[in-house]
């Protein structure tokens, strides 16, 4: 929380250390298949969990412009044209133009976030301090061997079935490591997917 702007933290015009949209697309290329989808998103259940915690981290953001910054976060929309504009009819909330998404009439009247927990005491039994780190982490599960499975070797890998859904444009995000590598061997094996266009070009 070093920005004070909502243009320093969203594209095109913050820069990519900041930019919570750019970060935001790391996690829905990581889960990969409809997630990673800009089309097709809102199809994985993960979408919703995912965004409950960025919509967390957007609400930290507003609460530090006002209390640290001073500045309105209903007002303190960034100038952009297009689908985006301020004063641009929302999709499917009639009634409300984008720059009413900003107001805080909906933190306060509609949810409430719960702070973080924090080390030494995470109160929770699904969570421990990771003294190292400085922070409350998910405890390990161990699963016995009568949980496990065994993949059924004649079936595609997961990642092969991924890679037929037509998916449309991948979100904008850094690449874990190997991802890339990934990604290009699925589009060799079935000619679709992000790289296909590139693979195309190589071959």
């Amino acid at each position: 929380m070093t920005r004070c702007r909502t243009r320093d933290i969203t594209s095109p015009t913050a820069l990519p250390q900041f930019n919570l949209e750019f970060f935001n697309g790391g996690p829905h290329n990581w889960v990969g298949g409809q997630m990673s989808g800009l089309n097709t998103v809102a199809h994985d259940p993960v979408f919703f969990l995912h965004h409950a915690f960025v919509d967390f981290i957007w609400e930290l953001f507003r609460n530090h412009q006002f209390f640290d910054c001073r500045v309105d976060p209903s007002s303190d929309y960034p100038e952009v044209t297009g689908e985006h504009n301020s004063t641009r009819a929302m999709d499917g909330l009639p009634g409300y133009r984008n720059i009413d998404g900003y107001r805080s009439y909906w933190a306060q009247n509609w949810y409430r976030y719960e702070h973080s927990p924090t080390c030494p005491v995470c109160n929770s039994p699904y969570l421990t301090c990771n003294t190292a780190r400085g922070m409350c982490v998910s405890i390990k599960r161990t699963l016995s061997l009568q949980m496990a499975f065994i993949a059924d070797e004649t079936a595609a890998s997961p990642q092969e079935q991924v890679a037929l859904l037509d998916i449309g444009t991948v979100f904008y995000a850094p690449l874990p490591l190997n991802q890339e590598r990934r990604w290009v061997k699925l589009a060799r094996f079935v000619g679709r997917g992000p790289y296909s266009s590139i693979i195309r070009c190589q071959t």
